[in-house]
């Protein structure tokens, strides 16, 4: 089964530098607001094409203060064996891909080891309204798991308690 066994962050958001390692099991992340949990969150999605959880502008993401670009970085485990996938700022304000060491021809390549679904809260309107929204969702959500078995999920209960949101 695919599954991350690797995250490095470099300079993205309240991490300067941050390695975990992991196994194929699930992974649940805990503690106080401001702690980077869902900072975490962002980073798995921006392994993926488009603009990640949040829809943040690239230059947005670099921790305050650095003088170098955010990375991520991800050892992805595959039937094939383990593949190195990263993202980061290039000088331009844009982002750059690379995969097994080498520049991806496309921010798409990444599609080839991981595929990133997410839910959150600002998506409540696929429940409440209209149906086409939500046959749209589901018809990727369908599409991601037929064709690449690693599916990332994440769900953030909004409301979880008064003085914190659970991320």
């Amino acid at each position: 089964m695919r599954h991350l066994s690797r995250l490095r962050l470099t300079a993205f958001r309240n991490y300067t530098a941050a390695a975990l390692d992991l196994d194929d099991r699930h992974v649940v992340l805990t503690g106080p607001n401001g702690a980077g949990k869902t900072n975490l969150l962002e980073a798995v999605s921006l392994l993926s094409p488009g603009r990640g959880l949040r829809r943040a502008s690239f230059d947005t993401v670099q921790a305050q203060g650095s003088d170098i670009g955010w990375a991520v970085a991800a050892t992805v485990e595959t039937d094939d064996g383990p593949a190195d996938i990263g993202t980061g700022a290039t000088p331009d304000g844009g982002r750059r891909v690379r995969i097994n060491g080498a520049n991806a021809r496309s921010i798409e390549a990444m599609s080839d080891y991981l595929r990133v679904l997410w839910l959150t809260p600002a998506m409540d309107g696929l429940f409440s309204g209209p149906a086409s929204d939500r046959r749209r969702f589901l018809d990727r959500l369908g599409h991601h798991a037929h064709s690449q078995p690693f599916l990332v999920g994440l769900g953030l209960r909004q409301g979880h308690a008064p003085a914190q949101s659970a991320a």
